[in-house]
């Protein structure tokens, strides 16, 4: 919902396009600093002193970011707004995904993350349409606003949830499904890990140098309004993904991990060279749309990979480091994104062009990778 309209937010404190795009870049590359460094620590939390009380945390310090943001009267705001935000993102998504792989069946993990992956990619559908035709239609604050009133709503909910749920639900569901990783004796070997890190990294610079590059294509160059962004994000993004993700898991069951993950990536990648050349909105959309649909076909085998790889105790930590390192590679990846628009334009192939090249570097880690 917040997303189309930040943009405008940031561009009413800095109105030139080379600034708007480097401070757009900086306050990407601040939200997943903060992200990344939680990602560490709740890897370590989850395992330590459980999914439910950092999955609690995380949520109750999401309402605090969408105030920072309606309050701004200055950049400072926006960043402060991003450094919290980031903790949030930081402690959930390790704690959702360990919980998401500790209570389904080895079998069909792929599965259980692509139904889990659709649950909230769903929320991203309306979402985005919604924030921008509220901040093009009555004020650019006010999806922050309603993003502040669900943000308390969820907190609500979780609480009331967990609540009816008994002490030690989780360990009684896990029994069932961890008993054969544990005999296999998985366990955390270090270099398997890191290759799943080094694939994160990748994965994450390569979609931060995207973030700026096209915002400020559709911004500049296509002349997009709030609404139009909302429903790029909408379709490119919350549809594409929400239609990949039950067709990836049945595709991965049919190819493998390994092989859904090389194909995917030598598909999308090439495809977003197409982007520059696009002159509407609806073509940009078609376009990107597309790569994104075929890009998250392989969400749900990472997710489930990373899972039958390493043994369950051990699964927080993994989820802990795998989600930093995609942070890691989302702090440089906006910065950069937004110093190479600054410094290109107005042209726009080259950006696009230099925003390939990480994805293309998984290629050889994941031929790395034992399926």
């Amino acid at each position: 919902m917040c997303d189309p309209a930040l943009p405008y937010l940031v561009q009413y404190f800095v109105v030139e396009e080379s600034a708007f795009a480097v401070v757009i870049g900086y306050l990407n590359s601040i939200l997943n600093l903060s992200r990344t460094a939680t990602n560490f620590l709740a890897g370590f939390l989850v395992d330590k002193i459980g999914k439910r009380e950092v999955i609690l945390t995380s949520v109750c310090l999401s309402p605090i970011s969408f105030i920072f943001y309606f309050f701004s009267n200055n950049c400072y705001w926006l960043f402060a707004a991003a450094l919290i935000s980031g903790i949030s993102s930081g402690l959930s998504s390790p704690s959702f995904t360990a919980l998401i792989a500790d209570v389904s069946p080895e079998t069909s993990r792929a599965k259980a993350f692509a139904v889990f992956n659709l649950s909230w990619m769903l929320s991203g559908i309306p979402a985005p349409i919604i924030g921008g035709y509220l901040s093009s239609t009555f004020n650019i604050r006010l999806p922050f606003i309603f993003a502040f009133t669900l943000s308390v709503i969820i907190i609500l909910l979780l609480l009331k949830t967990f609540g009816n749920i008994k002490e030690g639900w989780s360990t009684k569901l896990n029994c069932a499904y961890s008993s054969r990783d544990d005999l296999k004796h998985h366990g955390t070997n270090a270099k398997v890990l890191v290759l799943f890190c080094i694939i994160s990294l990748l994965l994450g610079f390569g979609d931060g140098m995207l973030m700026p590059i096209t915002t400020a294509f559709l911004m500049f160059r296509l002349g997009t309004s709030a609404i139009g962004m909302g429903i790029t994000f909408s379709v490119a993004f919350g549809i594409a993904m929400a239609l990949s993700q039950i067709p990836g898991a049945k595709i991965t069951e049919m190819l493998g991990k390994k092989r859904i993950i090389l194909v995917s990536i030598l598909i999308a990648t090439p495809l977003l060279m197409l982007l520059p050349f696009t002159t509407s909105l609806i073509q940009f959309v078609a376009i990107f749309g597309l790569i994104n649909f075929i890009s998250y076909l392989w969400s749900p085998a990472l997710s489930a990979w990373v899972a039958n790889s390493i043994e369950t105790s051990r699964r927080g930590k993994a989820y802990g480091f795998t989600s930093a390192a995609y942070g890691l590679g989302s702090i440089a990846g906006p910065a950069l994104g937004g110093i190479i628009w600054a410094f290109f334009q107005p042209n726009t192939l080259l950006p696009f062009v230099m925003a390939t090249i990480p994805f293309f570097v998984i290629i050889p880690t994941i031929a790395m990778l034992k399926e």
